[in-house]
């Protein structure tokens, strides 16, 4: 008889031993669940950060670039200065390169209110063959999103607006 309770004694402690492995290991998976989710979190705003930056130093480098031609061609027509500005730009963005395949691109908005022919793809790194063609709001991308009109709702909140969308990849 003293056998039978040592042997349900150690069986019961083997069974809370399993039970208390069971736990650890179910904590251990959701607290390093929390740690990947807050890890990715946290690259995804330093990407953030840095995208933002790219296009605050663009802007920049544009308005820089525009004070120094009339400067220096007070004469000039602002189209001249635009298509100077335009050809320095878009020779400086086909030339970045991000360690993430991602790429900026300028669309001059026409038309604040959206629709179509609401504005032209100036200068698209990925789309090159395309520049000059007008764009709408209302196109839709293969994921049912509207990134154009998602575009001017948020530039014209912001000036600027970052946010994900399906396109090829650049260079492929």
């Amino acid at each position: 008889m003293r056998k039978t309770a040592k042997r349900k004694d150690v069986l019961l402690t083997i069974s809370v031993l399993v039970i208390a492995l069971i736990f650890v290991v179910a904590g251990g998976f959701v607290i390093i669940s929390a740690i990947k989710d807050n890890l990715n979190d946290a690259v995804y705003d330093a990407k953030k950060e840095l995208y933002k930056d790219s296009v605050e130093n663009t802007k920049a480098h544009i308005d820089n670039m525009r004070k120094q031609i009339k400067e220096l061609h007070p004469d000039w027509s602002e189209e001249q200065v635009k298509d100077n500005v335009t050809k320095w730009i878009r020779n400086f963005m086909y030339s970045m390169e991000y360690s993430d395949e991602s790429y900026m691109w300028i669309h001059e908005i026409k038309n604040y209110d959206g629709g179509d022919k609401y504005a032209e793809r100036l200068i698209n790194p990925n789309f090159r063959s395309f520049e000059g063609e007008m764009l709408s709001t209302d196109v839709v991308d293969k994921e049912g999103n509207m990134p154009y009109k998602i575009e001017l709702e948020g530039i014209k909140k912001d000036g600027n607006v970052l946010f994900t969308c399906s396109m090829k990849e650049i260079n492929s």
